[in-house]
């Protein structure tokens, strides 16, 4: 062969357009074939065949080497973006039963501040009676009764406003 350089993939897929079919060298439109040009003997169509098969084999190898490393980086990042979601999900979904356990004890708590707050309302209901009886009782023992029901005695130390001393 006479030029033995290897020929970019334009002048291959050229030189097939230029030969592909034809018996006699076709004309370029500068005047002779693209491998004529380029010092290429006149009938190299195995040469340019030989060379678009060559081509060939080697993008298909890259595609097929590109396609299986797209794989590879789409597999890493659909397993890793799964991994992500389900950590991310288990911290949720741990943070979940906590503030549940929490509001669990919580209510339990508020319930018991309910019964021990409606005991300390009853026991104060009922001081308060005990306190209103005891005055009256002292009233009466004074005798101005009448006037302990509107509130006040003021025969004794025992008025409404007063506290046990």
């Amino acid at each position: 062969m006479e030029n033995d350089r290897a020929h970019s993939a334009e002048e291959i897929v050229r030189g097939l357009r230029c030969w592909g079919g034809l018996t006699t060298p076709c004309k370029s439109e500068s005047g002779d074939c693209y491998y004529i040009a380029h010092g290429w003997p006149v009938h190299c169509r195995e040469t340019a065949c030989n060379d678009a098969a060559a081509l060939i084999e080697a993008q298909a190898a890259e595609i097929g080497e590109l396609r299986g490393r797209v794989a590879e980086l789409e597999g890493i990042t659909f397993w890793a973006q799964n991994r992500y979601l389900k950590e991310q999900l288990a911290g949720l979904e741990a943070q979940l039963e906590e503030m549940t356990n929490r509001n669990d004890e919580n209510l339990g708590m508020c319930r018991i501040w309910e019964r021990r707050y409606v005991e300390l309302q009853a026991q104060l209901t009922a001081s308060r009676e005990e306190t209103r009886a005891a005055r009256n009782e002292l009233c009466l023992k004074c005798g101005r009764y009448h006037e302990a029901h509107k509130g006040a005695c003021d025969g004794c130390r025992w008025t409404k406003g007063d506290k046990d001393e």
